[in-house]
């Protein structure tokens, strides 16, 4: 049966088009609910075919979603949850073309504060972890990986000759999954540092284990990590050094802007480094790096005033 209309049958074409797309669980996950929750209840109130679906439709639906006080970043991604949806009918020739959408500054999304802590801190984190879990959070911490990447790496993963660990894996609504969170393959030259981390694997299970990482009081198969063992390890250590940050933003984005601030990488070296797929990503993640280095701009060319703030005259004599 045809579908063309968004109104009383768009319920079945949002349900079909969700249907017949290849995703993640966790992107499944995320459009199932953007569906669910909101944008069937906007087309049940408010009846539309396909082809009536233009910018003023879509600015309605966005005040729609804003009056049910949703975070600006929410409502981005739920629009854009319409937006793949749209665009897959007018691949399928079900609309002419594709509508215009509201202008993202109506969106009045903020850039989030950078999040990171100084190497100082994340080691002191990492050493109130108990021991016999360093290595994933090192690994982490040395190659910029994300903590899903860790999670997911095979030990045929390792490249012994070329030195470096092929990431092509990663975990979705905490399922394994034969692809990263992008899609891309990548490559983790060994950090030379890693190598008194190297994992030990206690029992047998462990040593059949495909997993490069495992736990050995998982319940996992494999006896893999997951978020649930990751996450309390890393807050509690944080407790204990009182830092609020979260495992993502305590490794992998920390590792990167300490790159930057602290031992003076480029922008290029870093997207080498991260291999992230463009710059202005880094620049939004790590804008930390620029405000430092502003700071320390600032700074030059300073007058440094007689004595210091401890009331010297700077020779060290009251």
């Amino acid at each position: 049966m045809p579908i063309d209309a968004i109104g009383q049958s768009s319920l079945a074409y949002l349900n079909e088009w969700l249907d017949a797309q290849s995703l993640a669980p966790s992107t499944y996950k995320t459009y199932r609910a953007a569906i669910t929750n909101h944008l069937i209840p906007f087309f049940k109130e408010h009846e539309y075919q396909l082809h009536e679906i233009q910018l003023d439709t879509l600015t309605k639906l966005l005040k729609f979603l804003q009056a049910k006080k949703l975070s600006p970043k929410y409502c981005w991604n739920i629009m854009n949850t319409l937006r793949a949806c749209l665009h897959f009918a007018y691949a399928s020739h079900r609309i002419e073309r594709m509508p215009s959408f509201p202008k993202k500054g109506q969106f009045k999304l903020c850039a989030p504060d950078p999040q990171w802590v100084d190497e100082a801190t994340q080691l002191a984190i990492i050493s109130n972890i108990p021991k016999e879990h360093h290595p994933i959070f090192m690994w982490m911490k040395m190659h910029y990986r994300r903590p899903c990447e860790a999670i997911s790496l095979f030990k045929n993963d390792w490249d012994g000759d070329q030195g470096y660990w092929l990431v092509q894996r990663s975990i979705s609504d905490r399922k394994l999954v034969n692809r990263t969170k992008d899609g891309q393959r990548y490559i983790a030259v060994m950090d030379p540092d890693f190598e008194p981390y190297w994992p030990k694997y206690r029992t047998l299970e462990e040593k059949r284990s495909p997993f490069f990482f495992t736990c050995r009081t998982s319940r996992s198969k494999g006896k893999r990590y997951t978020d649930s063992i990751l996450n309390p390890l890393w807050n509690a250590a944080c407790e204990k050094v009182g830092v609020t940050i979260a495992m993502y933003p305590g490794t992998r984005h920390s590792s990167v802007t300490q790159f930057l601030v602290e031992k003076g990488g480029s922008l290029d070296e870093a997207q080498e480094l991260t291999q992230h797929s463009n710059k202005s990503t880094l620049k939004r993640h790590y804008a930390a790096a620029r405000i430092e280095r502003m700071r320390k701009a600032m700074m030059r060319g300073k007058i440094i005033p007689f004595g210091d703030q401890t009331g010297t005259d700077g020779a060290g004599n009251p």
